[in-house]
């Protein structure tokens, strides 16, 4: 790398991955590089900064071995630290940096990401212990783990519930246009034994549903870690905008507790990992996924009620300061945090359905997006020169010849200038010195000649 033989962005994914080894050495000379590259490259890192983050995990696997990956390090009389916080550390330098990480990395999350819950909890790992300096860190993980919550498990639910079949006394009516069946279904008095009737052959849609949903189980341990840790209180998250522009969340924050980000149910899933085959499923093997489900719905109902002002504007409530602060709602919550948020290059990579939400990614200054995105925008601006009418009333333009000699003339004119201008001046120095010679000649005969002059008087 310092020979230049490497490409800097190129070699990043592999420092990042290599600075989570047990082999101390390894681990500082890998952060060092990390480091280097950032003063010198601005925004490099952040380039490959996910994929660094996929290697670590695959690295973690190979040394934790089997069983379940952690993404945290504690050595012993220590508080755990998280394997990437030096990445974080690197990054956080301002909060369009910091904010990207911790968004992309709650990406992974989402319904269509299709996330391992493997991953996701080494994720988890990294998002708990990750070295937070100001209270607007934790609280902007909150934040946007509440609006992730709120869509992702009606999501979840509906999915699940379209993916069963209908109850036998249901009046279905096929739709033309989407050619499926559609009708009445009215899940208050759902229980397992009618469930189970309803269950289809292909468990397929139903097995992801409940994967999908021990993310946001994940996702809710967590807040409550952060919550407890950091001392953040339900009024201060309810008064928390990412867009204010005050100083009140840019105090430095501590940890007023050692306790372990330890999510006691999903270790208990991951610890059983019941490897189903979605089509020769027993009513035995799906009593336990109805089971998960009906958990799930009754733990949304309670944290995410269907009150009937959920679309009013607003409600304005008074900070601890007395200032007017407006609360908005969950819409507006996710569509500003649509439009404020960068995500880092990379997050979407390996989805099966990418979003269409129009997130914008991070690229440093000076360095040109992905492949893929110049040939898109090229595409785009040509169909707009297309769609452009023609110009009324204007002589076509005629192309521009130029000849080689053309060009090289101007370094043969300077050249024959400078040449023909030392000609000249040392031709203008020759008549000079001609006419010098001439003066002095005419004075001689002059006086040649008063001489002469005398002599014959």
């Amino acid at each position: 790398l310092a020979q230049g033989l490497v490409h800097p962005v190129q070699i990043v994914p592999y420092l990042v991955c290599m600075s989570t080894d047990v082999e101390e050495i390894i681990a500082h000379s890998s952060d060092k590089q990390v480091q280097d590259i950032e003063k010198k490259y601005p925004g490099f890192v952040s380039m490959k900064a996910m994929q660094g983050f996929r290697l670590s995990y695959r690295l973690q696997m190979l040394i934790q071995g089997a069983g379940v990956t952690r993404g945290f390090r504690q050595k012993q009389g220590e508080i755990p630290g998280a394997l990437n916080s030096f990445l974080y550390t690197t990054m956080r330098g301002t909060k369009q940096q910091r904010r990207a990480v911790a968004i992309s990395l709650l990406r992974q999350f989402d319904d269509l990401a299709k996330t391992p819950l493997k991953e996701l909890l080494f994720i988890a790992d990294n998002l708990a212990y990750f070295p937070y300096q100001v209270m607007d860190e934790p609280l902007f993980v909150i934040y946007h783990i509440d609006l992730m919550i709120s869509t992702m498990g009606s999501n979840v639910l509906q999915s699940f519930r379209e993916a069963l079949l209908p109850p036998p006394d249901a009046d279905v009516k096929y739709n033309p246009e989407t050619g499926r069946p559609e009708y009445l279904d009215d899940d208050a008095d759902d229980d397992a034994a009618s469930l189970l009737t309803r269950c289809p052959v292909d468990m397929t849609t139903l097995l992801e549903s409940v994967q999908a949903s021990q993310g946001c189980l994940l996702l809710l341990v967590l807040k409550d870690y952060l919550k407890e840790v950091y001392g953040i209180t339900d009024t201060k998250i309810g008064q928390y905008s990412p867009s204010d522009s005050t100083k009140q969340y840019e105090k430095s924050c501590t940890k007023r507790s050692a306790s372990k980000f330890n999510p006691k149910q999903t270790l208990l899933k991951m610890k059983e990992d019941p490897q189903y085959k979605p089509r020769e499923m027993t009513d035995r093997d799906k009593l336990p996924l109805i089971n998960e489900y009906l958990d799930f719905k009754a733990l949304m109902l309670k944290i995410d009620p269907d009150d009937e002002d959920e679309d009013t504007e607003g409600v304005e409530v008074l900070n601890s300061d007395g200032t007017v602060n407006r609360v908005a709602t969950r819409a507006n919550q996710q569509q500003e945090a649509r439009d404020t948020v960068i995500l880092l290059p990379g997050t979407h990579d390996g989805w099966k359905n990418k979003p269409k939400d129009g997130s914008r990614e991070m690229v440093p200054d000076g360095y040109a997006a992905d492949e893929e995105t110049r040939r898109q925008q090229t595409d785009k601006n040509d169909e707009a020169a297309a769609a452009m009418p023609p110009p009324e009333n204007r002589t076509p333009i005629k192309p521009l010849t130029i000849k080689t000699s053309q060009i090289t003339s101007h370094h043969k004119s300077s050249r024959s200038h400078r040449s023909h201008h030392r000609s000249s001046s040392s031709s203008h120095k020759k008549h000079k010195k001609k006419k010098k010679r001439k003066k002095f000649a005419d004075s001689d005969e002059e006086d040649n000649d008063s001489d002469s002059d005398g002599d014959w008087a």
